[in-house]
Parts: C-alpha cells; structure tokens; sequence
C-alpha cells in the first residue's frame, strides 16, 4: 500500500480502513470491550470480545470512508504505520489468523 496521500484518498475502503490505528479497552460500565479508532473522533464500537470490537470498527470506518466519498467530503486519513505498542487492523488480524 502506497503511502501518497492522493493515492490514498483513493484507494478501497477496506485497504484504508486496516491502515488506522484501533485502541480496545474494557468498559467497566458497558461491559464489553470498546474499539475506537484514531483520527476518526466519536466513532466507537463495542463487542463481547477484542476481535468483534475490532472487526466493527473497521467495518464503521469503511462505511464512514464510503459516505464521505459519497458526499464529496474529506475524511481524515491514517497515518500510515502504528505508534509504538499499538497495532494496525491488518496487524491485529494477521495476529488473531496465525
């Protein structure tokens, strides 16, 4: 996946959606876990478990990414890589299908 943000403005939903970085806490008060999803405020998912939480967002994030388009509007982008300790959707998953 290209790093140009042109290009990545462009690309499919779903190659965009496992470049962002997704953070799972436990809700003590939902009880369930919460994915949130940086660069994307407010969008949240929540699931029984890490992966659904997971899985969720990612599906939000494409449905987001689609609308703007959609719309003709701007959506943010990724920053391409993981800060240290924190993992992409494609990392997540390529972990979770070993």
């Amino acid at each position: 996946m290209t790093t140009d943000r042109a290009q990545l403005r462009n690309a499919p939903a779903a190659d965009l959606a496992a470049l962002y970085t997704y953070n799972v806490a436990w809700s003590w008060e939902e009880q369930c876990y919460v994915a949130t999803v940086d660069g994307w405020a407010g969008l949240s998912a929540d699931a029984p478990t890490v992966k659904d939480a997971l899985k969720e967002a990612s599906f939000l994030v494409q449905a987001h990414i689609e609308n703007y388009r959609t719309l003709g509007m701007v959506f943010p982008l990724p920053s391409v890589g993981a800060a240290p300790g924190r993992a992409t959707k494609a990392e997540v998953h390529d972990a979770a299908s070993a």
